[in-house]
Formats: structure tokens, sequence, C-alpha cells
């Protein structure tokens, strides 16, 4: 997993990322023309950011608008020391999309899709809550998605004072 001590993103590699952000099956001819670049700059730091792993290029959807009728989030007490356990049970079921390691009363955070109710019963009182160290689950089904953004611009741009001074606390970032 990159850590956040790996070298920022510059100008250059933002801007890279602004237009693919747009359409991430921009060509890097066209981006490169844009920009002022060469062909071969956005080809090179394209790959290099992706193979970073910092940023993935993919196509999004509301599930509920593609037909999937039961997206729940739930919320997952484990005891501490079967938490990575449980993680990676739950990133190896089919129907699970999200998993998030949480700090606080919440250890896990799943988003979970399913066909049916009957189907998020199963996952919740079967296979959730059998994992061991499942201490407590609190799932809600979500009925409309009203935003889901994955603007991470945003969060760079108010950040990057704090980075450049290399101040992680809680107050700037």
């Amino acid at each position: 997993m990159p850590h956040a001590s790996e070298d920022p993103f510059d100008a250059t590699d933002l801007a890279i990322l602004t237009m693919l952000q747009q359409d991430g099956r921009m060509p890097f001819s066209v981006i490169a023309r844009e920009l002022g670049l060469p062909e071969s700059t956005v080809r090179l730091r394209t790959h290099r950011i992706l193979a970073s792993g910092r940023i993935a290029i993919v196509a999004t959807g509301d599930p509920l608008q593609l037909g999937i009728p039961v997206d729940a989030v739930t919320l997952v007490r484990v005891a501490a020391p079967e938490a990575d356990a449980v993680a990676d049970a739950l990133t190896a079921m089919p129907e699970v999309r999200y998993v998030g390691v949480a700090l606080g009363g919440t250890t896990i955070v799943v988003e979970s899709l399913h066909p049916d109710a009957d189907a998020l019963h199963t996952f919740l009182a079967r296979k959730l809550a059998s994992l061991p160290g499942v201490k407590e689950v609190d799932s809600q089904q979500i009925i409309e998605n009203r935003k889901s953004v994955w603007d991470w611009q945003s969060w760079l741009a108010q950040s990057a004072p704090a980075r450049a001074r290399g101040d992680t606390s809680r107050e700037d970032v």
C-alpha cells in the first residue's frame, strides 16, 4: 500500500490526471496537445502514476440505477485480534464491493450489493455474523444515492500546504 511519504503529484501529474478524470479513455496525444507536452511524457507519467497504485482508472456507476436493488452499508464491530481476518474474509466475498478498516467503535465499514432483501439477510445473519470475532453488526439499506463522487483533486488541493510542510496533524489535513 502506498504511503503518504511517497513523492506527491506535481502540477504536471495533476493536469494529466484532471484530464483523465474527465475521460479515462482520453488518448495520450490529446492530453499532450492540450497541455503542451510531448506525448511520451504524458504516457510515461500516466504509467508511473498507475503503477504506483495511488490512482486507478475505472468505470463507476450507481448500483441502484444499474438495477441492483439492494445496496447496504454495514458497520461491523470486531474484536481487535480478529479484525484483519474478518476484513480479509469480507474482501473475498463477491457481494462485497467496499471494505474499510476504521478507528473508533466501528472497526470495519462494508458496502455490499444484493439481488433482494433475503440475500441481504443471509449475508448479515449467516455469512457476516458467523465470522469469528464479529461482535455487532449494524446495517442500513441505501434507497437513493444523493452524492457519490471520487474527487481526489479537492482533497489534494486543500491538503497540499500541510503536506508541503510535512505537517499531517488532523487540524491541517
